[in-house]
């Protein structure tokens, strides 16, 4: 089980609008469950591939034994001493377990056990591989994992999101492109749902009632929905650019009545700002642009460009 850390940005900014500036949506102040955030801009789970002893490939970080806690914790107490929130981002890789990280000259393509790969450990909903490059994996069997959430919480994580989306184990489960299961976890799409379920109510079960839960992207238990979609099939041709999720952000939150977060190629200030104001979302989770500048948020702020 890997882990993705991300982190709330809500330190400075608010100090920034006050009397003297309206404040844009962005940087108005929210709550949930226990926590009240400055701000609705949040840093997105990203791979970092600069870690050991992982389940993508051999530079994630994993959060599956007690021994990750310390190092863990060590900064979730440095974003908290910056004002910020910490969060914490588990998911299973499923078929796309045992890889080569981006940087290696094969990346993305399957590691075999000469290079340190673990490809006769792959779990999956059933033997299909992800592309002829990958393992044909072997298919999943019932296993405890709400253990992730709990060491979470003694690492200091404030906020919990499972992931479940871009054809990792979770996601594979639900879709019937890589779920031929026959027995209660296939077939129809209430059987396809009964493994994501099933993990969703473990790590409520095991998560702090007064923490958030997110998932990306099913709702029961939970407090918000990460929005996203794709990464199941290898063959599939869809439109990939700037704020392509958002309908589907939109729709989710209006049919559902749920909370929601936005994300997918959001990369301009006042795309964030009409998202918001336009109630198509409730958070904006940002990748490429906190990938290329830390400090996006406050350099928006201070030049003004979500006003």
């Amino acid at each position: 089980m890997e882990i993705v850390l991300d982190y709330i940005l809500n330190n400075i900014i608010s100090s920034y609008y006050d009397d003297k500036y309206p404040s844009p949506t962005s940087y108005k102040r929210t709550s949930a469950c226990w926590y009240s955030a400055r701000n609705r801009i949040i840093v997105s789970p990203m791979c970092m591939y600069s870690s050991e002893d992982s389940c993508i490939t051999p530079e994630d970080a994993g959060i599956w034994s007690d021994t990750h806690i310390p190092a863990l914790q060590q900064t979730t107490t440095l974003i908290k001493s910056q004002g910020s929130i910490p969060a914490l981002q588990i998911g299973h890789a499923g078929r796309k377990a045992s890889v080569y990280s981006p940087f290696h000259e094969l990346p993305g393509l399957p590691l075999t056990k000469e290079f340190g790969g673990w490809p006769d450990q792959v779990v999956v909903p059933y033997t299909i591989a992800l592309s002829e490059d990958y393992t044909v994996s072997k298919e999943m069997a019932e296993q405890d994992m709400n253990w992730a959430s709990i060491f979470a919480d003694k690492a200091g994580v404030e906020v919990l999101e499972i992931h479940n989306a871009y054809g990792y184990l979770i996601h594979s489960f639900l879709s019937g492109n890589s779920n031929i299961r026959t027995d209660q976890y296939g077939g129809s799409l209430e059987n396809r749902m009964w493994f994501p379920l099933k993990i969703i109510h473990c790590v409520r079960d095991t998560c702090p009632q007064h923490k958030p839960l997110w998932v990306q992207l099913n709702k029961i238990g939970v407090d918000v929905i990460d929005v996203s979609s794709s990464g199941n099939l290898e063959i599939a041709d869809y439109f990939a650019g700037p704020l392509y999720q958002i309908p589907l952000c939109q729709y989710i939150k209006k049919e559902a009545n749920v909370t929601t977060s936005a994300v997918g190629v959001i990369t301009e200030p006042k795309g964030v700002e009409e998202i918001l104001q336009k109630d198509k979302a409730d958070y904006i989770l940002l990748v490429r642009e906190f990938s290329r500048d830390s400090g996006w948020v406050f350099r928006e702020a201070c030049t003004g460009a979500m006003a």
